[in-house]
């Protein structure tokens, strides 16, 4: 008995020294060679599990992105390759020559990401930001500093210029028919329809922020008055739902 006893004492000891063993080696960073089978709500977790980066389901198939995991309900705040017909199939990969692919789909292989120089290393922030890494350590890319689909998360900047666009629904990604756009001009952030010229008669709603520093700094959750208020949250231009009202841009704390 005593050494039936025993064994059970040294069995529960060793899967409790590994239960922690496991969730410690919870992988959040992609290296070369790493794979990830393409599946509904496979990802990449940032450090928090706030945050993940992998497979979401839309519509007609699979896509990838980014995705605030923690949400009661899974909110897509970056979409790679947008306008690209849905896919299933296949593996997201770092390849050993450095690119990010969707390699094995059913349609082609696709690439995720385009720059310069090679990657070694990819990382899922708790930021949102997913981000490449060349052999030196610097950042090679990343969804920041791609162009943002229909939604701005604190501390990412809407630099001049650059714009966010409404999605078709809330389960299609791909661009729909309103812009919300930081001018080069003046700085205002303005709502226009996409296909019309940045002009006040195509507008239907501006933040009327003329000339206190967007140009140079871009829109962000930085100090002042106007972007402070947005600080810890998350900007989001709403999908039409096939409506065809004006889109609504909301900020959630």
């Amino acid at each position: 008995m005593a050494a039936t006893k025993s064994l059970h004492l040294l069995l529960y000891f060793a899967v409790a020294m590994l239960v922690p063993l496991y969730v410690s080696c919870a992988q959040t960073n992609i290296t070369s060679g790493t794979f990830l089978l393409a599946a509904a709500g496979a990802g990449f977790p940032s450090p928090s599990g706030r945050f993940s980066f992998g497979f979401y389901a839309t519509d007609g198939g699979l896509a990838v992105g980014v995705w605030l995991a923690t949400a009661p309900n899974v909110t897509i705040t970056w979409t790679a390759n947008r306008n690209g017909t849905p896919d299933t199939g296949g593996s997201l990969r770092l390849t050993y020559d450095g690119r990010l692919i969707w390699i094995g789909a059913s349609i082609q292989d696709r690439p995720i990401a385009v720059h310069a120089r090679p990657a070694v290393v990819g990382a899922m922030l708790d930021d949102g930001n997913f981000v490449l890494y060349g052999a030196d350590s610097s950042v090679v890319w990343s969804t920041f500093d791609e162009s943002p689909t229909d939604t701005l998360l604190a501390g990412q900047e809407l630099v001049p210029g650059a714009q966010l666009f409404s999605s078709v629904s809330g389960t299609n990604r791909a661009t729909g028919k309103y812009r919300l756009t930081n001018q080069q001009n003046d700085g205002n952030l303005v709502l226009y329809p996409v296909g019309t010229a940045n002009v006040a008669a195509a507008a239907y709603w501006d933040t009327g922020t003329f000339q206190i520093g967007f140009p140079e700094h871009g829109f962000s959750s930085g100090a002042g008055n106007y972007r402070s208020r947005i600080h810890r949250s998350l900007v989001r231009c709403d999908s039409e739902q096939g409506l065809g009202i004006p889109l609504s841009c909301y900020v959630y704390i």
